[in-house]
């Protein structure tokens, strides 16, 4: 038995015609016959008296009706539960592990992006966390990895531009930029994808992966390449 013989079984008991059957599920109806006489043979039980007027249930099938519904409800319910387990990650790492290198997949997991502020918060390990945090968790298994990043700008003869951080203050990228720019202009842009714009329109330099300059008409604005750990918890 099959969940597609229950739902056969069930338009069969609803429309109580075989011909309505196939039309519905869009099998013959020498197929819908067929596996109603499988279901009774394997319950051993008749589930219709047939006659000319169509399908009447028996007692036997009058109950097989609420044991169907029943299996097909509580299938559908076990189908949407949502068994994928979680990733905690930043937002420029799930575009450089998820969307860029695809070292995890969309299908096999949810990710719960929050910012480098908000993950250092965190004080015990319910799902994996893939941050530039270190964190004190016990008990966690932890691999340690880089991502380069670099200085890009747009394709622009203008030099004179503002430097783009973003307003997280745990976040490397604003961090090492702090420490290396002195008397540029700076300014604070509460949006990754807001920042990575503005490059691409000439606007600012910003310190990112420096893959970005593979995906967008960006370049490098120096020469200073930076080694940025960030670490996988699990």
């Amino acid at each position: 038995m099959n969940t597609n013989d229950l739902e056969l079984f069930m338009h069969m008991y609803e429309t109580l015609s075989i011909n309505k059957t196939a039309q519905l599920s869009d099998y013959a109806q020498s197929n819908v016959s067929t596996r109603l006489k499988s279901l009774e043979n394997e319950f051993n039980n008749t589930l219709f008296i047939r006659s000319p007027q169509g399908l009447q249930p028996t007692e036997y099938g009058k109950h097989f009706y609420q044991y169907a519904s029943l299996v097909i409800n509580e299938t559908k319910k076990i189908k949407s539960l949502n068994l994928k387990s979680e990733i905690i990650i930043s937002e420029i790492l799930f575009n450089y592990l998820v969307l860029y290198e695809k070292i995890f997949s969309l299908n096999e997991y949810n990710f719960n992006i929050k910012s480098t502020s908000e993950i250092v918060l965190i004080k015990q390990l319910d799902s994996t966390i893939i941050t530039f945090n270190k964190l004190q968790l016990k008990g966690t298994k932890i691999s340690k990895n880089y991502i380069n990043a670099a200085f890009l700008r747009g394709h622009s003869q203008n030099y004179d531009l503002p430097y783009l951080i973003n307003s997280d203050l745990k976040c490397p990228f604003r961090q090492f930029t702090l420490e290396q720019i002195d008397d540029q202009i700076i300014q604070e842009i509460n949006s990754l994808e807001s920042i990575i714009q503005l490059v691409r329109d000439n606007k600012g330099i910003a310190l990112l992966p420096i893959y970005f300059s593979e995906i967008y008409p960006l370049e490098l604005a120096s020469d200073t390449i930076v080694e940025i750990p960030y670490y996988i918890y699990s």
